[in-house]
């Protein structure tokens, strides 16, 4: 190429002969050598990848090796949905290396970490229009309440007596989830509706 100078981008360290030749048509040589550094070894670690919709990004704990890097990607407020989260650091040789990792926004729909009702019984699942409910108690109000894997709630009554037989005809095929509340207990259960 002849040029006053040439822009080269190697992506290994490489060696280069440079000739320039005059008006005159005398030359001379150049070698030259462009050292190609390596860019840091970079890892994001996250506290775990599945968060709940509205959760605050405080929730979110990461590391990153090595330290003082910057991470990008953190919503304020997780929606459904998936987030990619960056980590970048800048090495002393001005190369910078990342790493990326994503995380899951789910419904949840607070259902966790329940106490169950061990003498109420489902059946059958999975299910094609109605589910039967037994082992309830009489005395009180008891409340049920079936929501898709969205976290929408698709289902409510609220029944008096020891049994009851749903009809879920309305719901599409898939799977749900089911909470039955009685007084301070409450039983969660899958539901497959086929």
């Amino acid at each position: 190429a002849l040029a006053q100078s040439i822009a080269v981008s190697p992506i290994v360290t490489t060696t280069y002969s440079v000739i320039g030749v005059s008006a005159q048509a005398c030359s001379n040589t150049a070698i030259t050598t462009v050292s190609v550094n390596s860019g840091p070894s970079v890892t994001l670690n996250l506290s775990k990848v599945t968060y709940c919709k509205d959760d605050a990004s405080a929730s979110l704990t990461y590391t990153g090796t090595p330290s003082n890097g910057t991470i990008t990607g953190i919503p304020s407020t997780f929606n459904i949905g998936t987030y990619t989260l960056t980590y970048a650091y800048s090495g002393s040789n001005t190369c910078v290396g990342s790493d990326t990792k994503v995380i899951t926004a789910a419904a949840c729909t607070q259902l966790e970490g329940l106490n169950l009702v061990s003498e109420i019984t489902v059946y059958p699942n999975p299910f094609n229009d109605v589910i039967n409910i037994t082992g309830l108690s009489e005395a009180n109000s008891t409340q049920v309440e079936i929501y898709n894997l969205q976290g929408q709630k698709v289902y409510s009554e609220n029944l008096s007596s020891n049994t009851a037989a749903l009809d879920l005809s309305v719901l599409k095929k898939g799977m749900y989830l089911l909470r039955v509340t009685q007084d301070d207990q409450r039983m969660l259960l899958k539901l497959i509706k086929q």
